[in-house]
């Protein structure tokens, strides 16, 4: 709970300063790629959360990774969170900026599973349908699970339609086997 505060208030300062320079995409897409680094090394990922290697060696370390690749705003920003020993919480902070960029533009991010990989053809299609059926602008995020065995199950925050063979399936047996008692 109080990572989710830590996480909210910074994510909110760092919003409204991206604001006011009118630069919120900007700092969205280096929020995105020091993202993609943290999950794609875990030797990095250990260094933010270490407490053990100091302030100047993670700023050293930052810039060797980001330099002229992130805004001076963005550096900045994460020097100010590892001076404040919030580096542990920089993931979460990116994630709940990220809440906030999507609901300050209108947007509504969309888990869509399916038991195969969907065609782009079909993936506009559903992702039309979805958008107008919520009269919401989406952010779609396809993925496939081979558990649902056919069909598709469709998850917007927390409501979830879910037209997957494998749940009807499920269904059926329940009502099958509710009956027979």
């Amino acid at each position: 709970m109080i990572n989710t505060k830590v996480a909210k208030r910074y994510a909110s300062a760092i919003f409204q300063i991206a604001k006011e320079k009118n630069n919120l995409d900007v700092i969205l897409n280096d929020f995105r790629l020091i993202m993609v680094t943290i999950e794609q090394s875990r030797d990095f990922e250990n260094l933010l959360m270490s407490p053990v290697v100091n302030y100047s060696k993670k700023v050293q370390i930052f810039n060797e990774i980001f330099a002229n690749k992130i805004d001076a705003i963005t550096f900045e920003f994460i020097k100010l969170l590892i001076n404040k020993k919030r580096d542990y919480f920089i993931s979460q902070i990116i994630e709940q900026f990220i809440v906030l960029y999507n609901k300050h533009n209108n947007l509504t991010p969309v888990e869509i599973l399916s038991a195969i990989e969907l065609d782009d053809d079909t993936k506009s299609k559903v992702n039309n349908k979805i958008s107008s059926a919520l009269n919401l602008k989406i952010i779609p995020n396809f993925r496939v699970n081979k558990n649902l065995k056919g069909g598709i199950k469709i998850q917007v925050d927390d409501w979830v339609y879910d037209a997957s063979i494998s749940t009807k399936l499920e269904n059926i047996r329940e009502s099958l086997i509710s009956n027979s008692n």
